[in-house]
């Protein structure tokens, strides 16, 4: 009877070592899931970020190096242009761009323009931004044609504003200016249209034209053809 009784007990405290062991392992097999999807979440929250930025919002363009860069509700493109003094580069230029420069391939840029080497400055007199008084009016237009201004006066130009209809306003401050003012003077004239594109009248006289309020998107592409033809002289200096 005592032999059955300690039978009884030993089969017993096997079972109950059995399901410790089982229950153990249970809740290693739950540490291990909880610990992996900790891991996960850690890898989604600070790996993926990262991912994203280094090969999306990093990208090679035109000889510069772009960032995208979100202020909050608003997307910028920035790039750093190297700064050169007597050829020895003294520092770098930063600068925003609304619009993907990518994106901007699709505007229209005249043949002869690239035909002649790109945009051309007369440099020793004044740069004229002609303005049409009756072009179309969006929200854009003063950010466009201050953007464009400040970005030709950084680069050293002498720069001035007009407008391209003789019977609008004539002062000294905002003089009539037109492509026959180009001979001596370079002429970016500024007007709407059917179709956003970059021409060339005649001389030094360049026409950008907006359609639909993307003003924005014509400058930023006038800017691109300077820095095209500015990175391809730097890298021949360099």
């Amino acid at each position: 009877m005592i032999k059955k009784i300690d039978e009884k007990k030993e089969v017993k405290e096997k079972v109950d070592q059995t399901k410790k062991i089982n229950v153990g392992k249970k809740q290693n097999l739950q540490l291990i899931w909880i610990v992996g999807l900790m891991a996960a979440i850690i890898v989604i929250i600070i790996v993926v970020p990262i991912i994203k930025h280094e090969l999306f919002d990093k990208f090679d363009y035109m000889k510069l190096s772009f960032e995208k860069t979100i202020t909050g509700d608003t997307i910028f493109y920035t790039t750093n242009i190297p700064v050169v003094e007597q050829n020895i580069i003294s520092g770098d230029y930063l600068i925003y761009f609304r619009n993907d420069p990518r994106e901007l391939e699709n505007i229209s840029v005249e043949e002869k323009i690239e035909d002649d080497g790109g945009i051309k400055f007369i440099k020793k007199n004044t740069v004229y931004i002609s303005i049409d008084p009756y072009m179309t009016s969006c929200d854009e237009n003063s950010v466009a044609l201050f953007v464009l201004g400040s970005f030709l006066k950084d680069f050293g130009l002498n720069v001035k504003s007009g407008f391209s209809d003789p019977d609008y306003i004539k002062s000294d401050e905002f003089p009539y200016i037109n492509c026959e003012h180009s001979k001596s003077n370079t002429v970016i004239k500024i007007t709407s249209g059917d179709e956003t594109k970059i021409d060339r009248e005649i001389g030094n006289c360049y026409v950008i034209t907006y359609k639909d309020c993307e003003i924005q998107k014509g400058v930023e592409k006038f800017i691109l053809l300077i820095l095209e033809d500015y990175m391809d002289y730097f890298e021949k200096a360099n």
